[in-house]
């Protein structure tokens, strides 16, 4: 299932918080920055499935930030986000390549009824996290290897909860050093799955006897991502099936 990548950008802190709770409720990825020459950085150096940018930001603004993007936005759809008495500038961003505007404050239904139209998504291809709740399971294969299960989707906010869970399982016992993990794909319906994998290898390194060269894991999604592992310094070294 994909993970849509969406690059925001938007200067009022607490309007991209409303569009980044709403959209990383699902499976979305979204990317924040806070001015024109930030997002112009982005965009050159990246590719998103969507762009939603404010109209007024510091330093450039949204329709400047179109004027200058435009070869690198010819397979991106931009949703302009706007104040109600901006009509002109609705009707240049219109001429300027936007593909749809929604006035702010932005509800969650006007948002994702402009994305299912933009990105041609069904019903099906919305996936809600709140769903899939993350999943833990142990088991001990021998005196020295642990297995351990993961399924559903972990939330970002709870960073360190698999070491948490890890740790409670091996409460206390230092016979452990080799380590097998299966991840089910629903694991990587979160933007951050790679970053939160990392954070537990690394944790584990420091506090265990468990090192990443004695670490297996079980994923066929892992093992398509392998070649882009190369800035992971745990999950690299890891031996992944």
């Amino acid at each position: 299932m994909k993970v849509y990548q969406v690059l925001l950008a938007e200067d009022d802190a607490s309007n991209a918080a409303i569009v980044i709770n709403f959209l990383e409720r699902y499976n979305f990825l979204v990317t924040h920055v806070n001015n024109g020459v930030s997002a112009l950085a982005k965009l050159r150096g990246n590719e998103f499935d969507l762009f939603v940018c404010d109209i007024m930001m510091p330093h450039m603004d949204g329709l400047s930030l179109l004027e200058k993007a435009k070869e690198y936005l010819h397979h991106t759809p931009t949703i302009m986000l706007t104040s109600a008495g901006e009509k002109e500038v609705i009707l240049r961003a219109v001429h300027s390549g936007v593909a749809a505007y929604l006035l702010k404050p932005v509800t969650e239904t006007t948002l994702l009824e402009k994305i299912f139209s933009l990105l041609h998504m069904t019903k099906e291809s919305l996936i809600d996290k709140k769903t899939l709740p993350l999943q833990i399971a142990f088991q001990s294969n021998s005196i020295s290897e642990i297995e351990m299960k993961l399924s559903g989707c972990p939330w970002r906010k709870d960073k360190g909860q698999i070491y948490e869970q890890f740790s409670h399982f091996l409460a206390g016992r230092s016979t452990f050093t080799e380590l097998k993990i299966i991840i089910d794909s629903d694991f990587f319906m979160e933007g951050k799955a790679l970053p939160i994998l990392e954070d537990f290898l690394g944790t584990l390194a420091k506090k265990t006897q468990i090192r990443s060269k004695n670490i297996q894991i079980e994923s066929g999604v892992l093992k398509r991502l392998k070649p882009s592992l190369k800035d992971f310094e745990c999950l690299k070294d890891v031996f992944i099936i």
